[in-house]
């Protein structure tokens, strides 16, 4: 019996991995350009990812967009090593609102960010029921300031090539909310940022 081709066991290999209710991220849904990449949705890890009354279920194409039918744990998460340590990177995500969205009015959406697996969140909250009057918009950038990192690991990992872990958080309100488009993520190069504008986790 002729053995698979090693793409044919990747194939096979993903879709073992996406029989769950979490979607598990791909390893062909990064775009660089310059010094930004981008990450699909295909890149990501979705809480009830593959779960289609949650999340309808991603097509294809590696540019495809996610979209939210309806959530009360919003949870999606990617990480990259396209980066060097010591420069500063900002995170973020481009996103829009359906028309028929709901239960966004006054909850705080969270973009969280930090270096390597033991490393300190930091993080930018923001709200999206007043702002996404125009579609495709770069949270949260287009909000308030942006959410920059810097690539130095922790101690515990000053041996490891730097990996940014980042994502879309909404988790604690426990409210039911729908119809948010996500399109990608992005990590992109840039100057340092001021300390006193950054937020943290505790």
């Amino acid at each position: 019996m002729k053995e698979g081709t090693q793409e044919e066991k990747q194939k096979d290999t993903q879709e073992e991995q996406q029989k769950g209710p979490h979607r598990v991220p791909e390893e062909d849904a990064f775009v660089k350009e310059g010094n930004k990449v981008k990450i699909y949705p295909r890149g990501f890890k979705i809480t009830w990812g593959n779960d289609d009354r949650y999340w309808k279920k991603l097509d294809g194409r590696i540019d495809c967009a996610a979209e939210l039918k309806q959530v009360s744990w919003l949870e999606v998460a990617c990480s990259t090593k396209e980066v060097k340590s010591g420069k500063t990177y900002k995170v973020g995500f481009e996103v829009s609102l359906k028309p028929d969205a709901f239960g966004w009015k006054d909850v705080d959406v969270y973009v969280m960010a930090k270096v390597g697996k033991s490393g300190k969140y930091i993080y930018k909250k923001f709200q999206l029921d007043k702002p996404l009057q125009r579609e495709n918009i770069c949270i949260p950038d287009d909000l308030k300031e942006p959410l920059k990192i810097n690539a130095t690991p922790p101690p515990s990992d000053m041996s490891k090539s730097p990996e940014i872990h980042f994502g879309l958080y909404e988790v604690w309100n426990k409210k039911w909310k729908g119809g948010l488009t996500i399109n990608h993520a992005f990590i992109e190069e840039t100057e340092p940022a001021d300390p006193k504008n950054e937020e943290s986790s505790s």
